[in-house]
């Protein structure tokens, strides 16, 4: 009897440690600004190079986020926040049980680029023929005419 439970419990000794053990991996972090002021609502991916597995989660309002579950492989990740400017970091190797800290600091997008597209009074392309055409005034077709 007493070797019963001297094995049973030297079982359960040896499988403790082992339940433990996870292959997976998590990255967590926070999303700030460059200012240290938080970011809730950034939109945090994470895409394993590899298998193409992409993981997404939104920042907390207290600008965390945690993406567990994750196979050990080589990953890129991106962060987005409408207003700033967006962060990318590639590379990212992740290990069998590792807990990696990526904190993001997001810049502040100042320069919007805005492209205004009008139409020119001047020549004008045909597209229904291959005609092009041009409005003159009445004097420089009287000039052309008496030049002739």
């Amino acid at each position: 009897m007493k070797s019963i439970l001297l094995a049973s419990t030297l079982v359960a000794a040896m499988a403790a440690p082992a339940a433990a053990q996870s292959i997976f991996a998590t990255v967590v972090g926070t999303v700030t600004d460059k200012s240290s002021a938080v970011i809730s609502g950034a939109r945090v991916t994470i895409v394993n190079v590899n298998t193409n597995e992409k993981r997404e989660f939104t920042s907390n309002s207290a600008g965390n986020y945690e993406i567990s579950n994750l196979f050990p492989g080589t990953y890129t990740m991106e962060v987005q926040m409408a207003g700033f400017t967006r962060s990318r970091k590639e590379g990212i190797a992740l290990a069998s049980n590792e807990n990696a800290r990526i904190d993001v600091a997001l810049e502040v997008l100042t320069q919007v680029t805005e492209v205004t597209v009008t139409a020119d009074s001047g020549a004008r392309l045909e597209t229904e023929s291959s005609m092009l055409s041009d409005v003159r005034s009445f004097r420089h077709a009287a000039s052309t005419a008496t030049s002739c």
